[in-house]
């Protein structure tokens, strides 16, 4: 079994794509807002949507969960809503959030293990 490290979040209003990689292996785990329709809620809350959105941050959070190092991207109201969902509810993973980038949802797994292992590989040769 591969040690993933590190994940990639591509996250879009209503669905979402985890690139979870390491050096040589990588997989992309991705989920829709359907998805957490059986998902506990963080928090009570008043309408259907909103229980839905919620539901799927958390979704999207336990999926990174046991990553070191996070990259979240997607639109800067997609990044600022789960950024601001995991500070409240997650704090360890928030923690662990090292880069916001903006842009489009890419447009195969490849892509995005490609950008995951490009970012990170960049990044710790910063840190060193």
């Amino acid at each position: 079994m591969a040690d993933y490290r590190h994940a990639v979040v591509w996250i879009g209003h209503d669905q979402a794509a985890v690139a979870e990689v390491s050096a040589e292996n990588g997989r992309v785990t991705r989920m829709s807002i359907a998805d957490a329709a059986n998902a506990p809620p963080s928090r009570p809350l008043n309408s259907t949507f909103a229980r839905r959105l919620d539901q799927f941050m958390g979704l999207v959070a336990s999926a990174v969960g046991g990553s070191e190092q996070i990259v979240v991207a997607g639109t800067a109201a997609t990044t600022s809503n789960f950024q601001h969902y995991v500070s409240e509810h997650h704090p360890l993973i928030a923690a662990r959030i090292v880069g916001i980038a903006s842009g489009e949802q890419p447009a195969s797994e490849g892509q995005m293990l490609d950008y995951g292992r490009s970012y990170f590989h960049l990044a710790n040769r910063l840190a060193d």
